[in-house]
């Protein structure tokens, strides 16, 4: 049970519900209503929402701001200017719009408005929650209570009867207004003797602006706020005036400030508190909702085991929870209790998936999450490789995006690309990624993109696809990668400067000790960043850059590669596919080329002629080889170990005046129904061209001669 349907509060509901839990939340409020100014978020809560997979969206519909980086004298002189290259732009809201956006994830029924909360007691198994409604008082017993209820919070009230009340601070008026044209600014934060006057655009054309005054006396209030508080600016710079002149009287609000001293513990059997309700700060700070938000998502990742939260947070290390009790263990109390026949706690999709290793409920990136909660992150803190791999024995880790990052991650060694293919220059690269990794007992990472970046860049210009995420996932795993990481390709990826991307994705949540990239490296927006400023940039933020020399090798004709003629390539490798020469292609892949489909039904014309092919529908953007005929593996999902022999035809059946390419498999000694089954084929030779034939006996003496050579090259005629 969630006490308090504020932005702490659903952001709350929502990680928990993510995580597998039935939420409920009391809101004292009739109704969910458009209340309060403006708020910025700041990058570590976008971080932390992003665990819930909320990020994208509220990036989306906010407004940047860059006041922290604006800094200005009453005067209007600058004591400096934003930097986009360095400084970071927060992302601004009226409060009734990000509340609504978050709100809106929960299922209706989730937040129960016109519900008090007037007391909390616990218990060795939970916790009761009284509460009052017009229908009169109510309890509902719950395994885990939130108190997100506020600065004036009645759970934190209840359980800790002897904690510091408010202090004030200062005295603070704020408005919302829309100044048109005559509003150019994209953030300022002006500081005055005992006073500051910041403003965010907020959207809409909105300004949000707020006015913070030393003052020795609370609870004082005045006629007209606007007046006393153009009072109060006189001689202020013009941009000021601007916002006020714009403000209408009955838009400001005025409020005293108020913050909360802090408490040996915010945790008290099952109850926690979250916010303002645990730790209320000023403003000034802009980490309030920040912290709420940050609050709510890790609570999420750690109550895998509620039992740990009887120990204290003393004894009780998030980090050493965040996967739960061990397979077979129930995870604990839910929050609010399921009937016998409801079901699994985890939907379809939750939770974590012990087979493959994943971690995809709440995708939690603590160690993004220890540093905002205001512990130093230091070498103590960081994993061992034993650690590692002690969480995760199986296999290569899959990841879809940072949020995937599991709890005690540490620092890493990292390989970027796209990896298309996985030929020999990749496979050097990575192992030299892995190398690198063991010899600094750090785990290794390979971070790839999907999309490609140029079907994002350049609409319908994705080239031809070597290998799937899935058969690229499985390369990789060979090689001695520790986790393959894929993270989502945007526009707003692509617009990343070097630096930004430098910062946001490698240092600030990858952790890398060291980056193995190809020489011809390139990255951040337009692909302004190269090697050398990888490696400037890796010294100012501490992590060693190494430039690997670009691969070739001797091609099966005996040209040797090393002229520089050829260098391993996912383009030369298309061009091999394209070309129809798959011998050069497995030569630069190392292995021969592979393309998967799933067997659908053709016309059955194979069947008539005796030999019955399974046709094959490919990825949108397969790399299909040349028409023709070809010697192949065929390979089933559901037996990877077994290949079978094949003879496949590439092209649209000229004989019968085909139309549809097409990519038909005749499997040879082997009389199955492969309809639906995902399949692959490891292209070996060319046996010949596409023909038109002028009859079909002579079509079927050919197919004959073409199974006898698919024999030979696949060394079965003996």
């Amino acid at each position: 049970m969630v006490a308090g349907g504020g932005i702490g509060g659903v952001t709350a509901a929502i990680a928990l519900r993510r995580a597998g839990w039935d939420v409920v939340v009391l809101e004292r409020a009739p109704e969910l209503r458009e209340v309060g100014a403006g708020l910025s978020i700041a990058p570590n809560a976008l971080r932390a929402l992003d665990a819930i997979g909320v990020g994208e969206d509220v990036r989306a519909a906010a407004t940047p701001s860059w006041a922290a980086g604006n800094l200005r004298l009453p005067g209007g002189e600058y004591l400096r200017r934003a930097d986009p290259e360095h400084d970071t732009a927060l992302s601004c809201f009226h409060r009734a719009d990000l509340h609504r956006l978050l709100a809106d994830r929960l299922p209706a029924g989730t937040v129960r408005t016109g519900a008090t909360v007037t007391g909390v007691s616990t218990s060795a198994a939970g916790a009761t929650v009284r509460y009052r409604t017009a229908e009169g008082e109510h309890e509902i017993e719950a395994g885990l209570v939130v108190g997100a209820d506020g600065i004036h919070s009645t759970v934190r009230a209840t359980l800790w009867p002897d904690a510091p009340a408010p202090r004030f601070r200062y005295t603070a008026w704020r408005g919302v207004t829309r100044p048109g044209s005559v509003w150019p600014e994209d953030g300022t934060f002006t500081f005055g003797r005992g006073a500051y006057f910041l403003a965010h655009p907020i959207g809409g054309e909105r300004v949000y602006w707020a006015l913070g005054v030393h003052a020795e006396t609370p609870g004082v209030r005045y006629p007209d706020d606007l007046a006393e508080v153009r009072r109060r600016l006189t001689g202020w710079h013009r941009r000021v005036g601007e916002l006020l002149d714009a403000t209408p009287a009955d838009a400001v609000l005025h409020n005293d400030i108020n913050d909360l001293g802090a408490l040996p513990t915010y945790v008290r059997g099952r109850v926690v508190l979250l916010g303002d309700a645990a730790h209320a700060m000023t403003p000034d700070m802009g980490q309030g909702a920040c912290q709420a938000i940050e609050d709510a998502v890790t609570l999420a990742a750690t109550t895998g085991d509620l039992a740990a939260y009887d120990a204290g947070p003393a004894r009780a290390d998030p980090r050493d929870r965040l996967d739960g009790p061990p397979e077979g263990q129930d995870r604990g109390v839910a929050i609010q209790a399921r009937p016998p026949d409801a079901g699994p706690r985890h939907a379809p999709g939750a939770g974590v998936d012990r087979a493959q290793g994943d971690r995809q409920g709440v995708g939690l990136d603590t160690a993004r999450h220890r540093r905002c909660s205001g512990r130093t992150v230091t070498a103590r803190d960081r994993p061992r490789r034993t650690r590692f791999a002690r969480q995760y024995p199986a296999s290569v880790q899959r990841w879809r995006g940072l949020g995937d990052l599991p709890g005690g991650w540490g620092r890493c060694v990292v390989t970027i690309g796209v990896f298309d293919g996985v030929h020999r220059g990749h496979q050097a690269l990575i192992a030299r990624t892995v190398e690198v990794a063991k010899n600094r007992n750090l785990p290794s990472v390979m971070l790839t993109f999907d999309p490609h970046p140029s079907e994002v860049i350049r609409p319908g210009s994705h080239p031809a696809q070597l290998t799937t995420l899935r058969r690229k996932a499985e390369l990789v795993e060979q090689l001695g990668i520790d986790v393959f990481c894929v993270l989502p390709f945007t526009a707003e990826l692509s617009r990343l400067t070097a630096h930004e991307f430098v910062h946001e994705v490698l240092v600030d949540r990858l952790h890398a000790a060291a980056v193995v990239v190809g020489e011809n490296f390139t990255f951040g927006h337009k692909a302004a960043g190269d090697v050398a400023l990888l490696k400037e940039l890796g010294r100012r933020f501490g992590f060693a850059t190494f430039g690997a020399e670009l691969q070739g090798g001797s091609m099966p004709d005996g040209e040797a590669a090393d002229s520089g003629e050829i260098t391993f390539s996912s383009t030369y490798v298309r061009s091999c596919i394209d070309a129809g020469d798959v011998v050069a292609a497995a030569d630069a892949l190392g292995r021969p080329h592979r393309l998967e489909g799933i067997v659908v039904r053709g016309d059955g014309r194979g069947h008539d002629l005796g030999y019955p092919t399974a046709n094959l529908s490919t990825p949108r953007f397969a790399a299909v080889p040349a028409d023709g005929v070809y010697a192949c593996w065929f390979v089933r999902d559901n037996q990877p170990g077994r290949l079978l022999p094949a003879a496949v035809s590439v092209g649209t059946n000229p004989t019968f005046s085909g139309r549809e390419r097409t990519v038909e498999a005749f499997v040879l000694d082997v009389d199955e129904d492969f309809y639906g089954q995902h399949v692959a084929l490891d292209f070996v030779g060319r046996l010949r061209d596409m023909v038109k034939f002028t009859s079909v006996d002579d079509l079927v003496e050919q197919i004959g001669d073409d199974v006898r050579r698919t024999r030979a090259i696949l060394g079965l005629d003996g």
